[in-house]
């Protein structure tokens, strides 16, 4: 299955539904969560979802929701995922971060969703403007344990520098802006512009 590209997005409409599923290497399910589609660009494709939107883990692991409205971007051809999230919430990965940078494997679309392996790093910028790389302990042992090949190892370490300069520049989309444009929550657009955007409030 080739990497997703615009026109891969084509038979989708703004507002759509579309399945967004996360595994761990090789195929295990991480957790899948159906979003809106809210547009693709030149660069990759926006989607979102609303708090409280449930969250399948998998067969015998307890079912989640979404902690707070967001909006993320998945790029073409490029090995992360972005989130950014509408405002801090009392629990779970809002709570601490207002971006959530997953290393990934390129994604990919069929007709049942995208699909994302997720590659256990994480490039993130806490609520103070922290920016920060996670869980390199367990890239080390998952690359060693479940053999990750070298030119997966290459791309993922790839990103997280690539990532880390964009997200500590504030450069696009780091910078907050389409974000702000295709955030799903409407009543929360002036806060996610405040908390995510150097750029005034039109």
């Amino acid at each position: 299955m080739p990497s997703a590209s615009r026109a891969s997005y084509a038979s989708f409409t703004t507002g759509d539904d579309l399945l967004v599923e996360f595994r761990k290497w090789p195929a295990t399910l991480h957790y899948r969560v159906t979003a809106v589609f809210l547009g693709a660009d030149e660069f990759g494709a926006w989607v979102g979802s609303m708090k409280g939107r449930p969250v399948d883990r998998g067969a015998g692991r307890r079912p989640n929701v979404v902690s707070e409205d967001w909006v993320s971007f998945l790029p073409y051809g490029r090995g992360w995922a972005a989130r950014w999230y509408a405002r801090q919430a009392a629990a779970g990965r809002a709570s601490r971060y207002s971006c959530y940078v997953d290393i990934t494997t390129p994604a990919r679309l069929d007709e049942h969703g995208v699909h994302l392996v997720d590659l256990d790093l994480d490039v993130v910028r806490t609520w103070d403007g922290a920016v920060e790389v996670l869980d390199e302990d367990e890239f080390q042992e998952h690359r060693r344990v479940l053999g990750y090949p070298e030119p997966i190892v290459k791309s993922a370490l790839r990103s997280v520098a690539d990532v880390r300069e964009a997200m500590t520049a504030g450069t696009c989309p780091f910078d907050g802006e389409e974000a702000g444009r295709r955030v799903s929550s409407s009543a929360a657009y002036d806060e996610f512009r405040l908390r995510h955007s150097d750029a005034p409030l039109s």
